[in-house]
């Protein structure tokens, strides 16, 4: 699929070197343009690169033209119209009509900018680096890279980048690995960037920023249903299975004299079955890897430790099936609402013995069943 490339400054400046030419992703937020900011310092043969998606804010593109221009470097504008549509939209769209929980970024970062966005770059701009703003740490481990988890679960950004491909990590850059966000925006702010008080922005991409089912159009999901328990009771109705999830606790317009969460959304029926807490913890569940940084670790009986959303912590599980793609992974204890559509990421542990030490994405893929 063709990707439409626009320059906002002229065409990109001759390759000074092909070995330092490098485009970092600039969504017109402090993050990606401090990345930008530290790059041009290192010396790279640098290319502002702007993602333009369906549904996203109109001030991204100028304000990422407008870091560039300050930094002194080629923007280009990557019309991901069809692309985002194809990979993403389409996607999300036909997991929440099968009753699934899609975790859209995750699929964006590994098919569409590490993908589509990474090929493109590197074919028109000769850009066989690439960096973004995530605050991520890679560490050489001998011939190739690795992805480090940070330990404090609320800046770890490596549940949603895992889907890089292994041969390309060596070339990803995360100058901001280490940093905090004061520490970005003062730096933004000194070098004069208009972008250093942007406030935080997240799911840019969906209806502008807003809730992203909102930028999904009407389906089958929208129809009106029962909102049910595990025996069948009618407690109530809901307004389209698309705006629930498995594990959700809010906003389910149920009177109960217990806390209910949904543990099931049926699309048959077109119902949304809640239980209590512990009806929606889960030992076991399969997954389709859609990425392998430590094979040697992604093997039956191995111990690793695995996260199902981006926000929690690593809990120990192993590896007890590995069939083709396919690996059921048994965790030590039940974890929360693990839900087809959504991911898990593996990570070594002090117990894993792996060279490059704990904390490492061994892989990563997406959920397709639990019990």
């Amino acid at each position: 699929m063709d990707i439409p490339v626009f320059c906002t400054g002229g065409a990109p400046v001759p390759t000074r070197d092909p070995q330092r030419r490098l485009a970092v992703l600039l969504s017109g937020g402090v993050d990606s343009s401090t990345a930008a900011l530290l790059l041009a310092r290192e010396g790279w043969d640098l290319i502002g690169a702007t993602m333009r998606l369906p549904g996203a804010a109109p001030e991204t593109e100028r304000d990422a033209a407008e870091v560039a221009r300050v930094l002194g470097i080629p923007h280009l504008v990557l019309d991901l119209t069809d692309v985002f549509t194809h990979h993403v939209l389409d996607a999300f769209r036909a997991d929440y009509a099968a009753g699934r929980t899609p975790n859209p970024c995750c699929v964006c970062n590994r098919l569409v900018k590490f993908g589509a966005v990474w090929d493109c770059l590197d074919g028109y701009a000769g850009a066989r680096h690439l960096a973004t703003g995530h605050y991520v740490t890679v560490r050489a481990h001998g011939d190739r890279a690795l992805l480090v988890r940070d330990p404090d679960n609320a800046k770890d950004q490596t549940y949603f980048i895992y889907g890089i491909p292994a041969a390309r990590l060596p070339f990803f850059h995360a100058p901001l690995a280490g940093r905090t966000k004061d520490e970005v925006r003062a730096l933004a702010r000194e070098a004069g960037l208009p972008v250093a008080e942007r406030p935080e922005s997240m799911e840019r991409c969906f209806a502008g920023g807003g809730d992203y089912r909102s930028g999904l159009g009407q389906s089958a999901a929208d129809c009106p249903g029962p909102i049910r328990d595990t025996s069948g009771r009618v407690l109530g109705m809901h307004r389209g299975i698309r705006f629930y999830t498995v594990g959700q606790r809010r906003g389910l317009g149920v009177a109960s004299a217990h806390p209910l969460y949904v543990v099931r959304l049926d699309v048959a029926d077109n119902a949304v079955v809640l239980a209590p807490r512990e009806e929606a913890l889960r030992r076991e569940l399969e997954a389709v890897l859609l990425a392998e940084h430590l094979r040697e670790h992604l093997v039956a009986g191995s111990c690793l430790a695995g996260k199902i959303r981006s926000y929690t912590a690593p809990a120990p599980l192993c590896i007890a099936v590995r069939n083709g793609a396919n690996v059921t992974v048994t965790f030590r204890e039940p974890v929360f609402a693990p839900t087809p559509g959504q991911h898990l990421v593996l990570y070594t542990t002090d117990e894993t013995g792996c060279a490059a030490g704990s904390g490492c994405v061994a892989g990563g893929g997406s959920i397709e069943r639990t019990w």
